[in-house]
């Protein structure tokens, strides 16, 4: 245990959910919103393919960003 109280694994005391797995339900509830609001675009919209094409933008920069850690690869290592 740190001497700030946590257990340094990313939980409070007496949290049972870490911080990364609230963050991953977070994206996960994100994509399956948007994932709904692109289908009621493809369906009710005339023109929807820049809509569409925003929204597929947001949802690949979800994934990209929390499931494939790109962010990582331009962090400097600790000590380096």
């Amino acid at each position: 245990m740190t001497g700030n109280g946590h257990s340094g694994d990313g939980r409070r005391p007496g949290d049972g959910v870490s911080d990364a797995v609230r963050t991953g339900w977070m994206v996960f509830v994100a994509l399956a919103a948007l994932t709904i609001v692109e289908y009621i675009v493809a369906v009710a919209v005339d023109a929807n393919l820049p809509v569409i094409a925003i929204i597929a933008v947001a949802k690949a920069a979800f994934i990209v960003y929390y499931f494939m850690h790109v962010v990582r690869a331009w962090r400097r290592e600790a000590g380096h």
